[in-house]
């Protein structure tokens, strides 16, 4: 057995960084290197294009336990079915919340941006109106 909290042990760091954040310690190893890269990423692209790079991998996530669900069912495996529709039912609802926030987040940035009267006025001085 290895020394206690070695992050080397770990092969992802996922189940530390959980049991460091509920001690309310900071991240080491591997998650603190993730937490920096997390920290640059959504400092040069904004919360919008993480958000959508998430729901983006959890649909493909989502579609990899539809495939196996679709086996299971194919090869009569009831157990196998059983857990692979829980997990896809549950990765399924996750997706969906993910993909209604990218959706959101692309109608709030719409709103936002200048549309092409308000460009044209600002580009002719004002209201339009030549002198």
């Amino acid at each position: 057995m290895g020394e206690k909290n070695n992050q080397n042990a770990v092969k992802h760091g996922g189940e530390g960084a959980i049991k460091r954040i509920q001690a309310q310690k900071p991240l080491i190893g591997l998650a603190a290197h993730e937490l920096e890269s997390v920290k640059n990423v959504l400092e040069i692209k904004g919360i919008s294009d993480m958000v959508r790079a998430d729901a983006i991998r959890l649909q493909a996530v989502c579609n990899l336990f539809w495939d196996a669900v679709s086996k299971a069912a194919q090869d009569g495996d009831i157990p196998a079915l059983d857990r692979y529709a829980a997990r896809f039912g549950w990765l399924s609802g996750v997706t969906l919340r993910a993909w209604a926030q990218v959706q959101q987040n692309e109608k709030d940035a719409a709103k936002g941006g200048a549309h092409i009267v308000d460009v044209l006025n600002a580009m002719e001085g004002g209201d339009n109106a030549k002198d």
